[in-house]
């Protein structure tokens, strides 16, 4: 019974209970060090071990083979053609038993389709937070954990993330295993091993600094495009799918939003939260470089005398330490400039990050707040150096997470319409024709401005889909695809292909004549859906000799 289950709770608000009632409304009192790595840590502390995946997953990626040359990165494993001279070595790969070992794994922590009671990547951060057991032990061994040692002080500013290498490998992975499903006919297992790799990506998501929740969501967009791109190329080539188009209802149902029942699906996009483990390190990095207190007189002289150049250096030089002497004497002149003593960074830090933390929690891009210039931006961070050095990667989320909610839409309503083509055996007459069958209820474009596209509901708020031919007054459809690193290229299309778009960033429908995957603001541009950028380039690569 589900009400058996123990429920992970996923924000572990909870745990941080005792630390919060510590540090209070305004800027935390001084703390040991150790104390904010485990503020951090606390995050996690209501995930069982049972429920922890990276307990399941790790094991299998330290025993994982490299993968071969032509699918080293996910994009390359993405995007390489079975046609290849590469194939057959990558396709050997996937098929090794230490890779298969990932693949289960992966199976395994992915199958609970309730997001309350499914398992969590729950590693904590730091080598003395795993040193309880010799399976954690190990981890290290293997470089499959988080390190913060900065010069012997464990600092969480100088997070290392190098777990994320194995991941990026099983990842690549689960491309590979896609690709050599559909080759072999069987979509809906690609589908299903992709969903996986998803929801799996979508566990790194939740994790609580910005470059872990970047990569979730950046493996996320890409995986869902490639679900997209497998179903488009089986119909363009074996068709394999052609007479079991109903195999695409349970994976629909698996990716949406809203269960079929009401309740909230596992891929809850909307649930991602805004990091919150950045604003604890910035808080540590301002105690580590920073004195509490500055004359009047010498407001700007708050950069601890003994710490601030070294440890600013260090971070500055990460993995390459005959940087660290270059980097030395740059710190030296930060600090001729002036820095804000600690009291002063932190009352930055916090209307920063709360600001970020509003406009996060808005959810819409057309609130009148997300019209405002961002806190960081309004700031000069030259007197925070402390504080930039943590929180000024942290603006690009919000456009990643809204082309990652832009994607996931897109890809229900993209294979809810290939579904009703292939089972009726010709495109559907309106984007609306999907329901009931294929999906439960219409989504909008989330890149519709209502002020420019109605309500926010009804038709002028939907993805915009059309038939070339059919509906471009008997003429073939033909689309300029830009995309950045490659050559432009046009791409013709007929009857036999349909063509869903979003509006873009400017909000205008454009009928796709031009396309620009982008969030950054471009006039003149949309979003294309189907037939997926994927798809078309790597068939024009595969056409100008760029991809054997």
């Amino acid at each position: 019974m589900a009400l058996m289950k123990p429920q992970r709770m996923w924000c572990a608000r909870a745990a941080l209970g005792v630390a919060c009632a510590v540090v209070g409304l305004g800027a935390p009192a001084a703390l040991a060090q150790d104390d904010y790595i485990e503020r951090v840590n606390a995050f996690y502390a209501n995930i069982s071990r049972e429920a922890r995946s990276d307990l399941v997953v790790l094991p299998a990626v330290g025993s994982m083979a490299a993968p071969p040359i032509g699918v080293e990165t996910i994009s390359k494993a993405a995007m390489l053609p079975t046609t290849s001279a590469l194939w057959p070595a990558a396709e050997a790969w996937a098929q090794e038993p230490e890779q298969r070992a990932v693949l289960d794994a992966l199976e395994q922590v992915t199958q609970e389709p309730d997001y309350r009671y499914a398992m969590a990547f729950g590693q904590p951060y730091g080598v003395e937070a795993l040193v309880s057991s010799d399976e954690e032990l190990s981890f290290i061994a293997q470089g499959l954990y988080t390190e913060l040692d900065l010069g012997g002080t464990p600092t969480l500013a100088a997070a290392d993330f190098r777990y994320l290498d194995g991941l990026k490998q099983a990842f690549c992975l689960v491309q590979v295993e896609a690709s050599r499903l559909a080759k072999a006919g069987d979509v809906p297992g690609a589908l299903k091993v992709l969903t996986n790799g998803l929801f799996f990506a979508r566990q790194i998501a939740d994790r609580e600094f910005a470059k872990e929740k970047r990569f979730g969501m950046q493996v996320m967009m890409l995986t869902l495009e490639r679900m997209r791109d497998v179903v488009f190329m089986d119909s363009h080539g074996a068709k394999s799918l052609a007479n079991n188009s109903q195999a695409l209802i349970p994976i629909l149902d698996r990716i949406a939003e809203t269960t079929r029942e009401g309740g909230k699906g596992y891929i809850g996009v909307d649930r991602i939260n805004f990091p919150r483990a950045d604003r604890v390190a910035a808080e540590q990095l301002c105690e580590q470089v920073l004195l509490p207190n500055a004359d009047v007189s010498s407001s700007m002289l708050g950069a601890n005398p003994e710490t601030f150049v070294p440890t600013m250096a260090r971070l500055s030089a990460g993995n390459r330490p005959m940087r660290l002497f270059s980097e030395m004497p740059r710190w030296e002149m930060v600090t001729r400039v002036g820095q804000a003593p600690r009291a002063a960074a932190m009352s930055a830090l916090r209307a920063i990050y709360d600001d970020m933390e509003v406009r996060w929690n808005r959810r819409n891009p057309w609130d009148a707040i997300m019209r405002q210039p961002l806190e960081i931006r309004r700031r000069r961070l030259g007197n925070l150096v402390a504080v930039g050095q943590v929180v000024r990667g942290l603006p690009d989320l919000f456009s990643l997470w809204q082309a990652l909610r832009l994607e996931a839409v897109g890809t229900r309503h993209a294979l809810a319409l290939a579904g009703y083509a292939l089972r009726n055996g010709a495109m559907p007459p309106n984007e609306t024709a999907v329901r009931p069958l294929w999906l439960q209820q219409m989504e909008s474009d989330p890149l519709v401005d209502p002020l420019q596209g109605g309500t926010g509901r009804g038709a002028a708020a939907n993805l915009r889909y059309f038939v070339p031919e059919r509906d471009t007054q008997g003429q073939p459809h033909e689309i300029n695809v830009v995309t950045p690193g490659a050559p432009n290229f046009r791409k013709r299309l007929r009857r036999d292909d349909f063509v869903l778009y979003s509006v873009g960033t400017d909000s205008q429908a454009g009928w796709a004549r031009e396309v620009q995957n982008t969030m950054d603001p471009v006039l003149g541009a949309d979003y294309l859906i189907w037939p997926p950028v994927m798809s078309l380039l790597r068939e024009e690569q595969v056409r100008t000799g760029q991809l054997r």
